[in-house]
């Protein structure tokens, strides 16, 4: 879903007043209904599930896309460096943990491929829905 929604990135910027209903996004919603057959949850469960996953894909794109267009032309760096800012605005007694993080440097850390910070945060996504099956069982 996610390289066909980048593919189509117009589509996040539709209003979303309800569900898609589209045949391919009825096709994605087959194949996740299909994919959660015989877990034990319950149907509504599952429906909720795959509209998780598909909203957290759809603002997904749509921050990269948004970062896209407000990125100068011609680079690739974001248009506001967000850790050089938090730097500048994080008081260490009013903030002492997002000091740390911030002057630690973890927030600079930038992913090796486009998709891996997707794939990261879909992974933590996917251990709670297993987790979510677990206890239904």
């Amino acid at each position: 879903q996610r390289r066909a929604v980048e593919d189509h990135v117009w589509i996040v910027h539709m209003p979303m007043a309800s569900p898609p209903l589209a045949p391919n996004s009825l096709t994605w919603v087959e194949r996740g209904l299909e994919t959660l057959e015989g877990t034990g949850l319950p149907d509504g469960t599952k429906m909720r599930l795959l509209g998780m996953i598909s909203a957290y894909t759809l603002i997904d794109v749509r921050m990269a896309d948004d970062a896209r267009k407000a990125a100068p032309a011609g680079g690739d760096k974001a248009p506001v460096d967000y850790p050089a800012v938090l730097r500048e605005i994080v008081d260490i007694d009013q903030f002492p943990l997002l000091h740390r993080v911030t002057f630690s440097g973890a927030i600079d850390e930038k992913p090796e491929e486009p998709f891996d910070e997707y794939g990261f945060d879909l992974d933590i996504i996917l251990d709670g829905i297993e987790a979510l099956i677990a206890r239904a069982s």
